[in-house]
């Protein structure tokens, strides 16, 4: 294993001409990153533990409202009006007109309509999807696969082996796996903590980082072949937990499953994995059949469960009773489905200034005729790099569409019940 000498360790740097230097592949992506990564993961999990007593997920207050919401409101509905029956005094201090009011109120109040109870009648309600094999087993191969990084690395911490990464940068990168190695059993043993947005957010920023070795190893600017063999295991390693997150569901708790009749396929957006949801893969069977057969109401589709109109309204109305402005119980309703698309938008700003400066790079490159063999992999760093930005802008572009349509919808919804709600009452 490497020693740190001082050509190397100081006053280096971490590019030179087409590649990351020595330095850079080190000590930038073998050591500052795993420990940024570590100080992500316990700031996150400091803030989840401290908003968790607080704050609860609007998935959480959807499916509590649906089970014990509309029985709750019925309750207390119920004590009013025994406390005005029994009340000796009533026909002296209550106000016939007023109390009429409160009745035609209460008779309009969407919150109180008993969702439960309609979708019992259809024979439609609410479910929850259990894991499958096919879940387990992509867990179990995560397990496998990080364990067999630890003992790679661990074989290189005995042996010391002697590769350009130093002690240092071995010891973080494998106190960085064995983090992720515990939350990958947590998640299996305690599904409820739902750590899969930790964990596939260090993996994919693991994984983006070994891209690059790869690539001083593929143009020759590696030359040892201990290292060589450590970058492509490592590179092997962290592509196929990637593929494993990228074809997993997006949650490790149960998915909520919502049909209002038994008529109706339940929709399936909350049950596919993060690929499905960039290729919009996950309504392919709907599109194959439509193009096979003509689609009937039957055929169509259910919303998932937030979608559908009465949730809306009734998460708006309670939203209302304490704010009285229309604007800010509307922003408040969609704060988070405002805050995603902005950073869509925001990413595809960015992004979308990239392609054209390199072009320009690998133009200057292309019109150079004394053209070395460095500029040749610069000029093909750069095609794949407008690739990767076309290809970012068209995530971006159909995620941010996504979103704007989901609020339109929503507020449609709530104008359409609002204004109804007036012309009633």
């Amino acid at each position: 294993m490497g020693t740190d000498p001082l050509i190397i360790r100081n006053n280096g740097s971490f590019w030179e001409v087409d590649d990351f230097t020595r330095l850079g592949r080190t000590q930038l992506l073998s050591y500052y990153l795993p420990l940024a990564i570590i100080a992500s993961i316990g700031i996150t999990a400091l803030c989840r533990s401290g908003l968790s007593r607080y704050v609860r997920s609007a998935e959480c207050d959807l499916v509590n409202e649906y089970l014990f919401g509309a029985q709750e409101e019925r309750k207390e509905d119920n004590s009013i009006e025994r406390l005005l029956r029994n009340s000796n005094t009533q026909a002296n201090y209550v106000n016939v007109k007023k109390q009429g009011r409160i009745l035609k109120l209460r008779h309009f109040d969407i919150t109180t309509i008993d969702v439960k109870q309609i979708d019992a009648k259809n024979h439609g309600g609410l479910t929850f999807s259990r894991p499958s094999t096919s879940d387990h087993l992509r867990k179990s191969s995560e397990i496998v696969l990080m364990s067999l990084q630890i003992i790679g690395l661990s074989f290189l911490r005995v042996t010391k082996i002697n590769i350009e990464l130093t002690n240092r940068d071995v010891t973080t990168l494998l106190l960085f796996w064995l983090i992720l190695l515990s939350l990958s059993i947590l998640r299996v043993y305690k599904r409820s903590t739902n750590l899969w947005a930790i964990c596939f957010t260090a993996h994919t920023t693991i994984w983006i980082s070994t891209w690059i070795p790869i690539r001083s190893v593929y143009i020759g600017n590696i030359d040892d072949v201990p290292s060589q063999i450590f970058y492509i295991f490592e590179f092997v390693i962290t592509s196929t937990l990637q593929l494993i997150n990228l074809t997993s569901p997006i949650k490790d708790n149960s998915s909520i499953i919502y049909v209002r009749d038994d008529h109706t396929s339940p929709s399936r957006e909350h049950i596919s994995s993060i690929l499905s949801c960039i290729t919009w893969s996950w309504i392919t069977n709907f599109i194959w059949e439509a193009q096979k057969n003509t689609i009937k109401l039957k055929d169509i589709w259910g919303l998932s469960m937030e979608d559908y109109s009465i949730f809306i309204l009734k998460g708006f109305t309670r939203r209302n009773k304490h704010i009285n402005n229309l604007t800010l119980a509307l922003f408040e309703s969609f704060k988070t489905y405002l805050l995603i698309g902005m950073l869509w938008v925001l990413v595809n700003s960015i992004v979308n200034l990239l392609p054209t400066i390199l072009m320009k790079r690998f133009l200057e490159i292309v019109d150079n005729p004394n053209r070395s063999s460095s500029c040749m992999n610069l000029a093909w760093l750069y095609i794949i790099g407008m690739f990767i930005c076309r290809l970012t802008l068209a995530i971006c572009n159909s995620q941010g569409q996504f979103v704007s349509d989901k609020i339109c919808l929503r507020i449609r919804a709530i104008l359409i019940g609002e204004i109804y709600a007036k012309r009633l009452t």
